[in-house]
Formats: structure tokens, C-alpha cells, sequence
């Protein structure tokens, strides 16, 4: 079994090794071993759980405080994530989503349903700058359609995110975040990243009713119930959307404060492929190309028995009681592809994931593993496959990793800072090394690292590259520091903080401290 590196003693750099129990440290007052213990005292993090490695991409140890205890990393799983998927699949890989038909096209007259075949493309829809407008993605589909023949289509327009096999979200994680814009799921067929934006206002008084109002895109086939109500003031918004994939219902709870500005909110939409379908199905409609079927998907509510069931029981037939469930699609071989669109590559990608800690992304590249090297897109089986990756890598140690999901939005990931700081090191001397680093942002850059480090000089900003992570409780930040001196080496760290109390604000600051310390040393 692969073990990491031994730590040692580096006179010449004048670092000491600390020792992983803070009880046992050696006594010294060096300025990296009055990093790790400043930090320890204060008051953010003195009954918490931290963990700190830094190395050196020559292979020294700086620090090491509780390096090998295992973490909730949130956010920083994303490196994993990233860095894997670029090593597996290459910075120039792309998702394929397909345009097919089942049937026969008779004097320009489809007789059969048209099928949006998803590849598992995230960006399909999305207003990021790396995506495709969506009237240019929408203009292509329909040029394939009137090259094929199709001027009508007398069945369905069908939403295929069967690419995703498991379950939009994973099971551990917590049911508050479900409806939430960052824990929308993965489809096959993703759309506009899988989001439904609202407008909301407070009511006039604490306890009254909050107006909410539904912007992009709009789903008038959702029944969307509203419990929640205006809060008291500096109550801040706790709005939550709860949602599902079983049932088009859903319901807003919680308050939202008589002092806040109005403003838009993102939840999860539950039926991106339903939503592209209908979306597409308009689109041709306003341009001459009717379709009699209407929007359709394989899901449990909106696959083509459901929406004939609900139809028969709207006009008072009972015989199609029962009759609701998700169903399977058209076979492969009795589709007839048309036309093909890509995604843009893995590195843009891999680079919007890390800068915007995208977790629709994030889970995306990690289901891709399974499907591509195993054809299975669940979270065991990518999870194996990144695992197989990461061994393969010199340092890491397999016993410091258990995974989850791809994007750390369960609290069952666990990594440890050594882990953290060696896979970073390793990286550098793999292929992947240039798009990883490029895809790290800077502090003070857009993205979660916009208020981070605002006030420490600019040249030293700019050496930084590096992911956060943080939910309740959980703040991590890992990365690099580039040499200020031609040929001094690169440092790698991972600092970790889990079970505090403090305000995040708190805790961010004395991590600040950390990363700029080691920043002066290099």
C-alpha cells in the first residue's frame, strides 16, 4: 500500500516538523511552527477541528498539524474532482447531445417523436459564458430537422436524460438543500444548469406574505405552494424551495426579511429534460414546425403514459388510474440520430467548476467517469474510478479518502489535509498541470474567492491559486503558491477546519493569515 511521504526536517529552508497531536508538538519558535499554533489559538478555531499540510513541490514538509485526520473537505472535493476527470479524460474532451427520431418522416410529416438525446452536457442552456447561446444550440437542432425532411412532427418531443442512470441527487445529502440552486442534480439532459430563478419581495409587515414571482424558464405545469412568510428584520432570507423529481408539486417555507431588498433567487428544477422539451417544442412552434404529441420525458411525471394517463383523468376516464411511473425510452437502434451538438471541452468546464464551485458540474465530470470507463453513471461506480485514479498518484494514500460525491455537498466525503497537499503536489508532474493551475482562481477574483483576501498586496495575490470549501461548520481552503524567485519551489497546502462555531467571517480571516504567511516564506 502506497504511503505518503516521510516528513522531515529541512534545515536549509529552516522548517520544523510539527506533529500532527498539538499536545505533542515540538517546542520552537520558528516562523512556520508559530503558523500553525497561532492559528490553533485562536479564538475561531480553538475548539474546532483543524488540519494543516504544506509541502513543497521539491518534496519538503513546512507544516503538518493533524495532517492525517480525515475531514469534511465541502467544496474542496472539487479538486478531486477537477484534477481527476483532466487526468482520466483529457482537457479536450467534450459531451455529446444527440437529435434523433423514432418512426418514419412521410412527406415532411415526422409520425413519430422526436428525441433530445442528452449526453450529459452541463452547459446545455446555461447563461455562463463558456455555453452557446441557446437560440444558436436551439437554430442548429432545427437545421437538422428540415435537413432530415421534418416539417411537422405528429407524436412527441421527448427530453432523454437517461444518461444519468442514478438518481438526480445523492442520497446523503441534506433534504433543505435539495431545492436549492446548488443542489439541483444531474440529468443527462441538463437545462439552464438545472435552475428556476424567482423574484421575491417581502410583505408589508413581519408575518405576512412574501411575493414571489417565477422569471426563468418559466414551468406552468409545476404547482408551486407558498408558506413562508415576511421575517422580522436582520432575519436575513432563509427561504427554501422543497422539491422532487416524483411529483410537480412544490412548496416555498421559511421568511424572508421586511428589511431586505428585493431580489432573484435560484432553486432546483426537478425536470430539466421535460423543461428543454417544451422550450425546444416552443421554439419550432413560433418558426412553422408544429408538433401534435407536445414536450414529453422518461422521468415519473412527464414520460408519455404519465401525460395520457393525467389526460384521460382530466376528462373523467378512471381506467388510467395507476398507470403513472417513469418509463424506459425508445431503444438505441430504433432511433435515427440526425444531428449531434458539443459541449465545450472539459478544461473550460473544469475552469467554470473551480472558479464558480459549480456543484451541477462538479457531479457531472465525476458521473462521467463511470460512464465512460465502467458505462455506468452512478455515484458508486464513479467513485470507485476515481479512487483507482488518485492511487495511481505518488503520496496519496488511499486510507485518508473516502468519496462520496463529486462536488462535496455531502457531509459523508472525508479527506485529510496530507491527502489534500500531496495529491496538489502530485499533480504538477502530470499532463493535467497547466489546465488545473490555469483553472485555480485568485483571491479577489470573481467567484467565491471575490471577498477573499481583499486586503493583502496584489503581486502576492497573484501567486495564489485556490479552491474554498465551506458549508455549516466547514471551511477548507487548498491550493498553491507560486514562487515569488525563478527556481524556488512551488508550495501546495490544504487547511481545514471542521465543527466550528465561530462566523465563517472569523474563521476565513485567520486562514487569510495562514495563507499569507506562507506566501512571505516563498
Amino acid at each position: 500500500m502506497k504511503r505518503l511521504l516521510s516528513f522531515t526536517i529541512a534545515a536549509a529552508l529552516g522548517t520544523f516538523l510539527l506533529s500532527a497531536q498539538p499536545e505533542k508538538r515540538m517546542s520552537g519558535t520558528t516562523p512556520l511552527q508559530n503558523i500553525a499554533e497561532t492559528f490553533n489559538r485562536s479564538e475561531a478555531v480553538s475548539h474546532a477541528v483543524t488540519g494543516l499540510c504544506v509541502l513543497t513541490s521539491d518534496g519538503d514538509t513546512l507544516v503538518a498539524w493533524n495532517a492525517h485526520q480525515r475531514m469534511i473537505p465541502a467544496s474542496n472535493m472539487k479538486l478531486l474532482t477537477t484534477g481527476t476527470a483532466l487526468l482520466a479524460l483529457g482537457p479536450e474532451y467534450s459531451y455529446t447531445t444527440r437529435i434523433g427520431y423514432s418512426g418514419s418522416i412521410e412527406n415532411g410529416v415526422l409520425k413519430g417523436d422526436l428525441y433530445l438525446i442528452g449526453g450529459g452536457d452541463p452547459t446545455l442552456g446555461s447563461h455562463d459564458r463558456i455555453a452557446p447561446a441557446l437560440s444558436q444550440t436551439f437554430k442548429t437542432w432545427q437545421d437538422f430537422l428540415l435537413e432530415a425532411g421534418i416539417e411537422k412532427i405528429q407524436g412527441h418531443i421527448i427530453g432523454d436524460g437517461s444518461w444519468a442512470e442514478a438518481m438526480p441527487e445523492h442520497g446523503s445529502w441534506s433534504w433543505s438543500d435539495l431545492g436549492t440552486y446548488y443542489g439541483t442534480g444531474v440529468s443527462g439532459l441538463n437545462f439552464f444548469e438545472n435552475i428556476l430563478a424567482f423574484n421575491v419581495s417581502h410583505g408589508s409587515k413581519p408575518g405576512s406574505p412574501v411575493q414571489i414571482r417565477q422569471t426563468y424558464p418559466q414551468t406552468s405545469w409545476m404547482n408551486f405552494r407558498a408558506t413562508c412568510t415576511t421575517g422580522e428584520a436582520g432575519t436575513g432570507d432563509q427561504l427554501y424551495l422543497y422539491t422532487t423529481d416524483l411529483d410537480e408539486n412544490a412548496e416555498f417555507r421559511g421568511t424572508f426579511a421586511v428589511d431586505r431588498q428585493t431580489k432573484t433567487i435560484e432553486c432546483s428544477n426537478k425536470f430539466p429534460e421535460y423543461t428543454c422539451a417544451v422550450y425546444f417544442k416552443n421554439w419550432l412552434q413560433a418558426r412553422g414546425i408544429s408538433c401534435s404529441g407536445g414536450a414529453a420525458d422518461l422521468g415519473y411525471v412527464f414520460n408519455k403514459k404519465a401525460l395520457e394517463a393525467r389526460n384521460k383523468l382530466k376528462h373523467g376516464d378512471a381506467s388510467a388510474a395507476g398507470s403513472i411511473g417513469r418509463v424506459a425510452g425508445e431503444k438505441a437502434d430504433s432511433i435515427t440520430i440526425i444531428g449531434k451538438t458539443q459541449s465545450p471541452s472539459l478544461a473550460q468546464i473544469v475552469t467554470t467548476t473551480n472558479h464558480k464551485s459549480n456543484n451541477l458540474f462538479a457531479e457531472v465530470l465525476f458521473l462521467t467517469l463511470g460512464k465512460e470507463f465502467k458505462n455506468s453513471s452512478t455515484y458508486e461506480i464513479s467513485g470507485q474510478i476515481m479512487k483507482e485514479t488518485l492511487e495511481d498518484l505518488p503520496g496519496c494514500d488511499p486510507e485518508e479518502l473516502y468519496i462520496t460525491d463529486g462536488s462535496g455537498l455531502s457531509r459523508e466525503n472525508f479527506v485529510s489535509p496530507a491527502f489534500l497537499a500531496s495529491y496538489l503536489k502530485a499533480l504538477l508532474d502530470t499532463p493535467a498541470r497547466d489546465v488545473f493551475l490555469n483553472s485555480l482562481p485568485t483571491p479577489s477574483s470573481e467567484g467565491t474567492m471575490q471577498f477573499f483576501m481583499n486586503n493583502y498586496p496584489e503581486p502576492l495575490q497573484n501567486r495564489i491559486r485556490l479552491k474554498s470549501g465551506s458549508m455549516n461548520g466547514v471551511r477548507c481552503y487548498s491550493g498553491y503558491i507560486l514562487p515569488s524567485v525563478k527556481g524556488a519551489p512551488t508550495i501546495c497546502f490544504s487547511i481545514m477546519v471542521n465543527n466550528f462555531t465561530a462566523p465563517q467571517r472569523q474563521v476565513q480571516k485567520e486562514i487569510e493569515k495562514v495563507i499569507a504567511k506562507l506566501a512571505q516564506q516563498n
